[in-house]
């Protein structure tokens, strides 16, 4: 059952986009209206008490991805790691029928 998988990659996503956003709140790279917009978009689906689909809401979420370069090597190498990871995973999900978002 693929299940499983799919609620790992969700959660995973959300670990590593409040990851990322505790170290953009750290460099403080960002104007107010991203912060608000950034606030908003990644609390909204947190709060609704599930984690589906969390990471369609990830790409929504693009001043996130301003903190990718200044991350340690060891830091851009797991980002790339799961980031093809879950592309191929949700390649094959969707290959086989079932909903990946």
């Amino acid at each position: 059952d693929f299940v499983h998988y799919v609620v790992v990659i969700e959660v995973l996503t959300t670990a590593f986009a409040l990851y990322l956003f505790y170290r953009l709140l750290k460099s403080k790279l960002l104007d107010l209206s991203y912060w608000i917009y950034l606030g908003g978009n990644l609390a909204l689906p947190i709060l609704t008490g599930s984690l589906g689909s969390m990471p369609r809401f990830f790409l929504i979420l693009f001043p996130l991805l301003s903190v990718v370069p200044s991350l340690p090597k060891v830091g851009k190498t797991m980002y790339y790691i799961f980031s093809i990871t879950a592309c191929l995973i949700g390649i094959v999900f969707f290959l086989r029928g079932y909903w990946y978002a």
